[in-house]
């Protein structure tokens, strides 16, 4: 990233919920390519969120910053789906062994699943795991492993590891795949703290797919931007690649050699008519 990145202002993220609501915001997600934990007042933001309506608030995060008071506090305050990245390479950054690092996070994810159900939320738990190797054996095998070390999760996904630079194929095979109209552009925005907004989180410094800023427009001229329907107008036209950054992405491709999606979040993918092209 090219600037500091600085804890968005309360009265900011509040005008982004509030806009959000008035056109039918129905998710939220805490978190772009950060570490939720870091902003200071991450649970009173959480619990905005909740209070103003939205159905579905969720944060990622590496549990590293967790304990009991936030574990308490994040069950508490109504979130919807904690996501724990789980990789064995996050234990290199810290002082603990592979083997204390995953013991640390199993002890997390068991008391967040016991304040769960002490407080009867319906709070669901994922695991994601990255995989240098992505075949379908692996990530069948990662999966069965995950749920093994973490038996209270509901959800496990298992993600190939790409490079997520925001000039640099986040794969390496990215020529084997067929590329898609990503749907992030008919379902969300990313807001960054200073209140730049882009189309996604691959746009580290909002300077490719760049929409406006969000202290000078509403979430509606946001959304409805002659940018914003430019993009959704050319990825159904075939011509995601017109931008810098859809080229790069892993997300809405499949594999023409596996059949294989290049990202595990990748949901539906969409053939569109050959006739749309023109």
């Amino acid at each position: 990233m090219e600037e500091k990145r600085e804890d968005m202002p309360v009265e900011t993220f509040k005008k982004i919920v509030d806009e959000g609501v008035e056109e039918g915001l129905c998710s939220v997600k805490l978190q772009s390519r950060g570490e939720s934990m870091i902003h200071h007042d991450l649970l009173d933001l959480l619990a905005y969120t909740k209070k103003r309506g939205v159905l579905d608030v969720h944060i990622t995060t590496n549990g590293l910053l967790l304990n009991d008071n936030m574990i308490k506090g994040l069950v508490e305050s109504g979130l919807d789906l904690f996501i724990l990245s789980y990789d064995k390479e996050h234990a290199e950054a810290t002082a603990m062994t592979l083997e204390e690092y995953t013991r640390f996070l199993q002890d997390v994810i068991k008391k967040i699943d016991k304040e769960r159900k002490r407080c009867e939320s319906h709070l669901k738990i994922k695991i994601q795991t990255c995989v240098k190797d992505y075949t379908q054996e692996n990530i069948e095998l990662l999966e069965k492993e995950n749920r093994k070390i973490f038996p209270e999760a509901d959800m496990v996904l298992i993600n190939p590891i790409y490079i997520s630079y925001e000039d640099d194929p986040h794969l390496l095979d990215l020529e084997d795949h067929d590329f898609f109209p990503c749907a992030y552009l008919w379902q969300r925005l990313t807001v960054y703290a200073d209140g730049s907004v882009t189309t996604c989180s691959r746009d580290y410094n909002c300077k490719y797919n760049r929409i406006g800023n969000i202290e000078t427009s509403s979430i509606r001229e946001l959304w409805h931007s002659p940018t914003m329907r430019d993009l959704r107008k050319r990825h159904l036209q075939r011509r995601r690649q017109d931008f810098h950054i859809c080229a790069l992405c892993e997300n809405y491709l499949i594999n023409r050699k596996t059949g294989l999606p290049g990202a595990g979040c990748t949901g539906i993918v969409y053939e569109m008519d050959k006739n749309q092209e023109s």
